[in-house]
């Protein structure tokens, strides 16, 4: 219904837009056009690519050009009603996405208005009238994507909930939410999300994914299907679903594709009901190996000459998520060979090695590390791998065992390497304990990646510029930025890397530990000493357009002189 005609011979030419919006100039349109003809993509395809502008910038001019509604969907949810007049189908196959329903017109979005196939076949099957909106390609997909997971679910258990006096959904359909779970658990798997939240609110449930360190929000959910979401979480965790007033946690195995990925679920009692966390381990994004971890060529000759002694103790250092544990297996994965016998108390044990005797530690049973590492030890071991040192009883075990010829290496909570030693001091290990076993710590932090597919270099500063952008363009004369594109899912950042620094301490910092000098005493002892800070790792990672000075000034801290 409604048929769209459109005035092709009048409509401006979308350099001309672009410029009557200050987005280019006309040198850059000069430009823009004499690339684009050699190279045979559009224009404004190449003015993205270039860095010149934003995608949100290039559709908002299609959009004037066409005298049509420009909308960038940020945070927009398109209703069920909407929903219903376009298959999942269709609007995957030509990008299209209904918004809305309004006075009886059905808002469709769209990126390319000269799509006239589409709209005439649209003409032809809505039964409705319909106006377009333009929205940024990449965008759109992504949305396109999302919503339809929502809709599909919900209208499932809409449709039979008149026909029901009694019961649950969970008890009518446990196909349907069955087939939901699935395609949130593959959905955050295809999106390399660490976590899933589940999280009530007043009319729905808001699901988020932790993708690259950061929660983006997914999709929702009405708040009707929530006994029925959470009980199936439960089932796949062998939690007890009757259980909702205190938290529970387990854990499960799920196929996906041809794959089996683990997932850790935590409940946890919030005044809107149950909420749920699902953390992702992936072992097939784990990227093992001391090379595929962001380490400079100093850092990892560092590790490795660590790694040659035959007994000793080393400590990876940083907060939950920051990549320790891939850290740790990279070094597994450097020592392990048949000569040696390496044991692993882990919690839980997130890779399988061969060869290498991987212990997983069961909380039913009441078994901590401490009294496996006692029986370890009677496993005549070479290297030893404890999860994390927690308490003093671990504490001390693992440095005895360090200084009667077992190379020990363990994970460590705190912010840096020098504090690492203040820790265990605190835990009530004995200072001169310490400086006989410690090898050294390597501290870390993960940042965001820029993404290599819309990364460009600017050489002029702008108004929003921190003092650390200010400063690295100032040394190098360029900062690497990116502006989001469809394979960031317009974020500008794909993946994450790690940052570090490693502290392998000299006879003056042995000394100042085993004289029980203060932690702020060994910080400026070590500072002194030539030692690479994790802040100035990651300015250099800035400077080589691996990540930006944002994700530098999140993730680590100035140290002061």
């Amino acid at each position: 219904m409604g048929e769209r005609k459109h005035n092709l011979k009048g409509r401006p030419l979308i350099g001309e837009v672009l410029m009557s919006l200050g987005f280019v100039t006309q040198e850059q349109i000069n430009e823009a056009v004499k690339q684009a003809n050699s190279t045979k993509v559009r224009m404004g395809e190449f003015l993205v690519s270039s860095g010149v502008i934003t995608e949100n910038e290039l559709f908002e001019g299609v959009a004037k050009q066409f005298d049509l509604e420009f909308n960038d969907l940020r945070g927009f949810k398109p209703s069920a009603d909407a929903l219903s007049y376009v298959p999942h189908s269709l609007a995957t196959q030509q990008t299209i996405l209904p918004l809305k329903v309004e006075n009886d017109i059905l808002q469709i979005a769209l990126f390319d208005p000269l799509n006239l196939l589409l709209i005439a076949h649209l003409d032809k099957k809505l039964s409705i009238d319909y106006e377009l909106v333009v929205s940024p390609e990449s965008t759109l997909r992504h949305t396109i994507k999302n919503a339809y997971v929502s809709s599909t679910a919900q209208d499932k258990f809409k449709s039979k909930a008149p026909t029901h006096s009694k019961g649950t959904h969970e008890s009518e359909s446990p196909g349907e939410i069955e087939t939901l779970v699935n395609s949130i658990l593959e959905q955050a798997i295809g999106h390399q999300a660490s976590d899933i939240h589940f999280e009530p609110q007043e009319n729905e449930i808001q699901i988020r994914e932790r993708i690259d360190g950061i929660l983006e929000k997914s999709i929702s959910l009405s708040i009707d299907l929530h006994p029925a979401l959470i009980s199936r979480l439960k089932i796949l965790g062998n939690l007890n679903i009757a259980e909702n007033r205190v938290p529970q946690d387990g854990r499960f195995v799920h196929k996906i594709g041809k794959r089996n990925v683990d997932f850790r679920i935590s409940t946890l009692p919030t005044i809107k009901g149950e909420k749920v966390v699902l953390r992702i381990l992936d072992k097939g994004n784990m990227k093992i190996g001391l090379s595929n971890l962001g380490l400079n060529e100093t850092q990892v000759q560092q590790i490795r000459g660590l790694l040659s002694h035959p007994y000793g103790i080393i400590l990876v250092c940083g907060p939950t998520g920051s990549g320790k544990t891939t850290t740790v297996y990279s070094m597994l994965n450097h020592l392990n060979s048949l000569e040696k016998n390496i044991v692993t108390i882990e919690d839980p044990v997130e890779y399988q090695f061969d060869v290498i005797n991987q212990v997983q530690l069961s909380h039913k049973t009441g078994v901590h590390f401490s009294s496996i590492l006692k029986n370890v030890l009677r496993q005549d071991p070479d290297i030893i791998m404890i999860g994390e040192i927690r308490d003093q009883e671990t504490a001390e075990i693992a440095i005895r065992a360090a200084l009667t010829g077992h190379l020990v290496i363990s994970t460590l909570h705190t912010n840096d390497s020098s504090t690492a030693v203040s820790r265990l001091i605190d835990m009530g290990v004995e200072p001169f304990l310490i400086s006989s076993s410690l090898l050294g710590v390597v501290a870390q932090r993960l940042v965001r990646k820029l993404c290599k597919h819309c990364t460009t270099v600017r050489t002029t500063p702008e108004d929003e510029d921190s003092p650390l952008a200010l400063k690295i363009l100032e040394d190098t004369h360029k900062l690497f930025i990116s502006k989001g594109c469809e394979k960031c899912y317009n974020s500008g950042y794909m993946g994450r890397e790690g940052v570090y620094e490693i502290l392998v301490p000299n006879k003056e910092i042995r000394m100042a530990i085993t004289e029980g000098t203060s932690a702020q005493e060994i910080t400026d002892i070590v500072h002194s000493s030539g030692f690479t800070s994790m802040r100035e790792e990651a300015v250099r990672k800035a400077k080589l357009g691996v990540t930006s000075p944002e994700e530098v000034l999140k993730s680590t801290v100035e140290i002061e002189d």
